[in-house]
């Protein structure tokens, strides 16, 4: 039985202050013929890199197959161009949805549905997970790693030094922020520059604002183009970022967000003197390079998460990585997705001795697997949501999402343009793209 949403993952958050079947019935996932060489492209690195090959290295030990990986820093573009010279890869693992879709109207990806039982899996995962990667009847994705967006860090013992609760709604959070004023200290934590990926973290701003304030059926219409950027009720949750931004309640100032690295946005939370008190970011940050190590190493004792408070809609934001077929003529290749997607196994090597960002979107998935306790609630909190939404940005063609978008927001960031202009901006990037 699920909890109601982030009611309920707030109440699970608090607390830190079988092998699935094949395509049919019965059948094993681990079927692989032994011999096969096959090639994966991702865009992990560090220690995620580390643990997804950890993972699918020991599914490649059991049935003798090689698996080479082909790491990238701009995995839109290196794909593309591997695709138009002819030489994909086998797999790809994929952070956007949008991109899956857009492949698959081109024809560069296969559709999954005759390789693994796809309502099956997809009722076994959090909901909201599959979706995504669905068009025209046909699933040409499926998720094989999650990340929870909808959080909000801080360190404890700071907040209850200026009589601060832990925020459950956006009323209590808006007043957190002017109590930390008031005592001198700026509230936000904020940097959203990543090289050609720069912006996305503040499009994850805009994608909770939107969920928590417009609701679910909006923030669909929004994903879908129903619903224009200019439209009130999103435009609404760029006005809001702007304000934070623009008055001085991030670290810096907004220019500076703009070009701090987003593995650093945290540095000013654990600084001493602290720098700044509240930090918007999703479960990614327990891999190796967003946290100060000393933080990250003891996780459940330096820091505190909850989840991000409530508005007028009660739903929460995940963002994963999904694994699309390119060349499925070797079987290996086949039943590769196949076990990474329908085997509650997967992962478990990922999940480690040690956090490396990785819960999985199956709610079947052994919580003791997970390194720490922040990591076992959050992931918990997740598997008991009812009201679940996939990253708007990634679900956008990508020339808008990761984009128009993205791009956009490193300007709004920096005060370069306004929200007038932004969404002005993005509905005709829109309307370009259709």
């Amino acid at each position: 039985m699920r909890a109601r949403g982030v009611v309920g993952v707030l109440a699970l958050l608090m607390g830190l202050v079988g092998g699935a079947a094949g395509c049919s019935e019965g059948a094993s996932v681990e079927t692989a013929r032994g011999g096969s060489t096959i090639e994966v492209m991702y865009a992990f690195s560090g220690s995620q890199a580390t643990g997804f090959k950890e993972a699918v290295d020991a599914w490649a030990g059991r049935h003798d197959v090689q698996v080479s990986y082909s790491g990238s820093d701009d995995l839109t573009t290196d794909l593309r161009a591997r695709i138009a010279a002819g030489n994909p890869p086998d797999l790809a693992v994929l952070p956007q949805p949008g991109l899956a879709l857009e492949l698959a109207r081109a024809g560069a990806v296969e559709q999954l549905d005759d390789v693994l039982p796809v309502s099956r899996v997809a009722s076994g995962m959090v909901p909201g997970m599959v979706a995504p990667l669905q068009t025209g009847g046909r699933t040409y994705g499926i998720p094989v790693a999650m990340n929870v967006k909808s959080l909000l860090w801080y360190d404890r013992h700071a907040l209850h030094a200026v009589d601060i609760d832990p925020p459950q709604t956006m009323d209590d959070l808006a007043a957190a922020a002017d109590r930390l004023r008031d005592h001198g200290s700026t509230p936000w934590c904020l940097g959203i520059e990543d090289g050609a990926n720069s912006g996305w973290a503040g499009t994850d701003w805009i994608e909770e604002l939107v969920l928590k304030g417009a609701g679910p059926e909006v923030y669909d219409g929004w994903v879908a183009g129903r619903v224009p950027f200019s439209d009130e009720r999103i435009k609404q949750a760029f006005t809001t970022y702007a304000e934070v931004v623009q008055h001085d309640a991030v670290e810096g100032g907004g220019p500076a967000a703009a070009r701090r690295d987003v593995r650093h946005a945290a540095d000013g939370l654990f600084a001493e003197p602290q720098r700044c008190a509240l930090l918007k970011q999703g479960s990614y940050v327990t891999q190796q390079g967003f946290l100060p190590e000393r933080v990250r190493t003891a996780i459940d004792q330096t820091t505190s998460v909850v989840a991000f408070p409530t508005g007028d809609n009660d739903a929460i934001e995940v963002g994963g990585d999904s694994a699309v077929l390119l060349r499925g003529h070797d079987p290996a290749a086949r039943d590769l997705v196949r076990y990474m997607g329908s085997d509650p196994r997967f992962g478990a090597d990922w999940a480690g001795s040690e956090d490396r960002g990785f819960i999985s979107p199956r709610e079947d998935f052994d919580l003791e697997r997970y390194a720490s306790t922040t990591t076992r609630k959050i992931a918990s909190a997740a598997y008991q949501a009812q009201t679940v939404r996939f990253d708007a940005s990634d679900q956008m063609p990508p020339a808008l999402g990761s984009g128009a978008f993205a791009r956009g927001m490193v300007g709004l960031t920096a005060g370069t343009v306004t929200v007038d202009q932004l969404v002005a901006q993005l509905d005709a990037a829109r309307a370009k793209k259709g």
